[in-house]
């Protein structure tokens, strides 16, 4: 990430793979997927957000049923499968324990 972050490396999210981050001295997870970021504060509660539609994470999508899905990036048009993928990348980080 610091190769990104630098300038040196670029990376591009919308080609399907995640980011996922801990915040230091917290409980709180972060998982991040194309255009979708998923924010665990603490255990159980979630909040999702697109962050190309939101930038300042305004809109909390969780539970949505009229969220449009890019079926090409995502491979469903079922926003519900993509939240139900994202919480289950983001329970796979946090049981290893690493951010990646």
């Amino acid at each position: 990430m610091s190769a990104t972050l630098l300038g040196s490396e670029s990376v591009d999210f919308r080609d399907g793979r995640h980011l996922c981050w801990h915040r230091a001295n917290s409980d709180n997870w972060a998982l991040l997927w194309n255009s979708f970021k998923l924010d665990q504060p603490g255990r159980g509660s979630y909040s999702l957000y697109n962050i190309e539609s939101d930038p300042t994470e305004s809109i909390d999508l969780i539970g949505t049923t009229h969220t449009v899905v890019d079926e090409e990036l995502y491979g469903t048009t079922r926003f519900a499968a993509v939240e139900r993928h994202m919480k289950l990348l983001l329970l796979a980080c946090i049981a290893e324990g690493v951010d990646r």
